[in-house]
């Protein structure tokens, strides 16, 4: 029997080559998955035996592939991303720089009043060891002049919501700018520049971003993958990501002590929720009896008690995932075209 899938990226889909025989005995040859190239198959001889392909190291060929034969499709040729010294940007980072080559990726650190050197540092261990660009660019400049401007129509208005976000889509201002900039593109060596995305599927679930801030990109790499992916992606990717990035709580930095696992729930408990709800497709009403499978003590309670508060953000949201950018189909069920939800729906 013989199997054949094309190599490449249409958009969100993802095509994993590795075409081949299955031979009347069993065993299997043929190709390696997200390559090209031409193959010589022999019945006669015996091949090499078929073997499971571990999902990290196939997830990470899918993404890599993904966004270069994305960006090359759309006449693009290098990524800006916003390199935050978390978990999400720095294997966005590390993917892009396998992608394209470190030279069309630049990275940029944009501390506002409440980010951490310690993020920033990160940010930059990160991109000399990939020998990727790098900036630093002060987000508070503009955030500042966001806050300057509403005091002024509302005087002695006090920090809320409001200022999270606008230090988030001073950001997002700053990232876009990056893709005009003739400096910046001098830099990347081309005026073919995008910026790259680099939310998950966690965040995009719950509404758990900003739009017209960390929401911008040509394209979403990770945007199909839950926290969960996201942390074995960095461990296969190895040196490329920083051990301490791993290690440290994932916040935003949007104001004082923020950590994203106190806003939302701890991420082994929200992806175990949206694994059953949103990839498995298992009905509600049987949700904590599949939890229990999953979860034990302390965790399965949290779990239990966070539940309708997450489902709640899942249903609610869609109006702000419709205005995310695509992301590449890698699981089961991906948010997009194969998910159509309706926006108003009760």
């Amino acid at each position: 029997m013989a199997y054949a899938s094309r190599v490449g990226a249409e958009s969100w889909l993802l095509f994993d080559g590795g075409s081949g025989l299955a031979l009347p005995d069993g065993r299997w040859q043929g190709g390696e998955a997200f390559q090209e190239g031409s193959i010589v198959v022999d019945p006669v001889e015996p091949g090499r035996a078929w073997r499971r392909v571990e999902e990290g190291p196939w997830l990470r060929r899918a993404l890599v592939t993904g966004i270069r034969d994305n960006l090359a499709k759309q006449g693009l040729e290098a990524v800006v991303l916003g390199l935050s010294g978390g978990i999400d940007s720095a294997v966005a980072a590390a993917l892009a720089v396998e992608a394209l080559g470190p030279d069309r990726v630049l990275g940029a650190a944009m501390p506002t009043r409440y980010s951490s050197e310690e993020s920033a540092d990160f940010a930059e261990q990160q991109a000399r060891h990939l020998g990727m660009g790098f900036l630093r660019l002060d987000a508070d400049y503009p955030f500042a002049g966001f806050a300057t401007s509403l005091e002024k129509v509302f005087p002695g208005r006090s920090f809320s919501l409001t200022d999270e976000n606008l230090q988030s889509r001073s950001r997002g201002s700053l990232l876009m700018a990056l893709t005009t900039e003739p400096v910046a593109q001098q830099r990347l060596g081309t005026n073919r520049v995008a910026v790259l995305n680099t939310g998950n599927k966690s965040e995009a679930a719950t509404g758990y971003f900003t739009l017209y801030g960390d929401g911008i990109g040509a394209f979403s790499p990770l945007g199909d993958c839950l926290k969960a992916r996201v942390y074995a992606m960095a461990r296969d990717l190895g040196e490329a990501v920083p051990l301490g990035v791993i290690e440290r709580p994932p916040t935003a930095e949007l104001r004082p002590g923020q950590t994203d696992e106190a806003s939302l729930l701890p991420y082994a408990q929200l992806d175990a929720i949206l694994g059953a709800a949103l990839e498995a497709q298992r009905p509600e009403e049987g949700l904590a009896d599949d939890l229990a499978l999953l979860l034990e003590g302390p965790a399965l309670a949290q779990a239990l008690a966070a539940l309708p508060r997450i489902l709640g953000l899942l249903r609610r949201t869609e109006f702000k995932r419709r205005q995310l950018p695509f992301a590449f189909k890698v699981s089961p069920k991906a948010f997009g075209a194969g998910r159509r939800i309706p926006l108003t729906a009760l």
